[in-house]
């Protein structure tokens, strides 16, 4: 399974090594603690939550592989 390097929303701290195929999208911050939902990207596509409403980050769920994973409703 592919594992993923990706930075904690809260604090900055690079966590690596994650399986986030495994976990759905959900990763706990090795520093913080806190637990967030981050999107595992398919080939190609880049996505930076931060710029985005919520209503383009469903859009964006709904067209990849994501909405498979399970309801939106928690977004």
């Amino acid at each position: 399974m592919k594992t993923y390097d990706r930075k904690c929303p809260y604090c900055n701290h690079m966590n690596r090594k994650l399986y986030l195929e495994e976990t759905g999208g959900l990763m706990e911050c090795e520093k913080c603690g806190e637990v967030s939902y981050v999107l595992i990207p398919q080939a190609g596509e880049v996505y930076d939550m931060r710029s985005r409403s919520i209503k383009k980050v469903r859009e964006f769920i709904k067209g990849s592989a994501l909405s498979a994973a399970g309801p939106l409703e928690a977004i």
